[in-house]
């Protein structure tokens, strides 16, 4: 009798699971000019260059950044440091030729960055970054150094001139998001 009530204790049990949590993960390879970004699945290490800023001098932080394959042929992204967090979005829309990122932060800061043009090795996506109710010209220039290495520099434009706002060395540690 125990044998029988494991049985169906265990076969219940299989059931629930397949039902209570339907695969929702999206393909793991990108398809079409997303391809170009493949080699970016996976976690990374950075160490982040970030500008002198009011009180704070100017300093090297260490941060993480997971990149993971999401519906629609897309890209999502989560940023963590120990003074900061990101996530967003990246991807092409093929019929407009477009290359777009989304993202938003910890301290309420919102970006939307395009690009018409990029290659495998580097892609220029400029736009506007709002931080504290004031948008500013922004532009992300995201530089390939090989597979498992890469430069992410951002800056926004004060009064005509581009200035730095953080510059990203990433190394790759894992092929897994996390």
């Amino acid at each position: 009798m125990n044998k029988a009530i494991a049985v169906v204790f265990l076969a219940v049990l299989l059931c629930a699971a397949s039902l209570s949590s339907p695969s929702s993960a999206a393909t793991a390879t990108l398809t079409g000019k997303m391809t170009n970004l493949q080699y970016l699945v996976g976690t990374w290490a950075c160490q982040t260059k970030l500008p002198a800023m009011g009180s704070t001098a100017a300093r090297t932080m260490p941060g993480a950044i997971s990149f993971e394959v999401e519906p629609g042929n897309t890209l999502g992204y989560d940023v963590s440091s120990t003074e900061y967090s990101g996530a967003g979005f990246m991807g092409y829309l093929d019929a407009k030729k477009l290359w777009w990122s989304s993202g938003a932060d910890n301290f309420g800061g919102v970006s939307f960055e395009v690009a018409t043009t990029g290659t495998s090795a580097k892609t220029v996506m400029s736009g506007t970054s709002t931080q504290g109710g004031q948008s500013v010209p922004s532009r992300d220039t995201m530089t390939k150094a090989s597979n498992s290495k890469y430069e992410d520099l951002y800056e926004t434009q004060k009064d005509g001139k581009w200035t730095l706002g953080a510059d990203s060395t990433c190394t790759k540690t894992s092929n897994t998001p996390s």
